[in-house]
């Protein structure tokens, strides 16, 4: 009797074994044709933004890799943008010039110190530009979730569970690796905002953890949506 639960035990964990290296493989080893023109157009559509000096980021989407062009002159009513490198950092400059050490004289009775901007106001500047970030973010992946649902409709039980796995969590490290390298360089000009007019730049950390949050709830999304259908 001993024996023969043993030997079951055995056949159990020979089979567990099998059936986890078989997941392994079609998971993590398999290569699958997830090619998709769709799919290519999302990703290499424009994402971009304006910061409030006046630098537009442009993501390249080949490597998430930004492009800065600097506003240069007004023309006609429209900004020309030139991508000179002598100018990467020249334009961030402080909101607020504020000494507390230097009072500034309005007659011999009184003294006016310069208002200091707060950090109220600098996060405010960032406000629409934040807004307009998460809303290309936000599109980008409707329109990749929107694509699977058209696909699984399509094609249904044909395309199988590990083959939507692979394509569509590929997309969205390609879309993560855009929006992280657009944020992370938002997320800069805040801080050199808010250090060069005298504060730390711990300030901006709202701003990360919405990303974080958000984040979070896209890639969710996409399991639940395109993946998981």
């Amino acid at each position: 009797m001993k024996r023969r639960l043993i030997i079951l035990l055995s056949i159990v964990l020979a089979l567990i074994a099998v059936s986890g290296g078989y997941l392994l493989y079609i998971f993590q080893f398999k290569e699958y044709n997830v090619a998709d023109q769709q799919i290519d157009r999302i990703l290499e559509h424009p994402y971009h933004t304006v910061l409030p000096n006046g630098t537009r980021l442009v993501v390249d989407h080949t490597g998430g890799t930004i492009k800065k062009e600097y506003a240069e002159k007004e023309n006609t009513g429209r900004k020309e943008f030139s991508s000179n490198p002598d100018e990467m950092d020249s334009k961030e400059s402080p909101i607020s010039s504020h000494k507390a050490s230097t009072p500034t004289k309005v007659d011999s009775n009184s003294e006016k110190y310069p208002e200091r901007i707060t950090v109220a106001q600098i996060k405010n500047k960032y406000e629409s530009v934040i807004t307009n970030f998460h809303k290309q973010t936000d599109d980008k992946y409707y329109e990749l979730i929107e694509h699977a649902k058209n696909e699984y409709a399509t094609k249904g039980k044909n395309v199988s569970y590990a083959y939507r796995y692979t394509k569509y969590n590929s997309a969205v490290e390609a879309l993560e690796l855009q929006s992280d390298s657009m944020f992370n360089e938002i997320m800069n000009s805040v801080e050199r905002s808010l250090e060069s007019n005298g504060y730390h730049k711990a300030y901006s950390n709202s701003f990360q953890d919405e990303y974080k949050e958000k984040k979070k709830v896209r890639r969710d999304k996409v399991q639940s949506d395109a993946v998981k259908q």
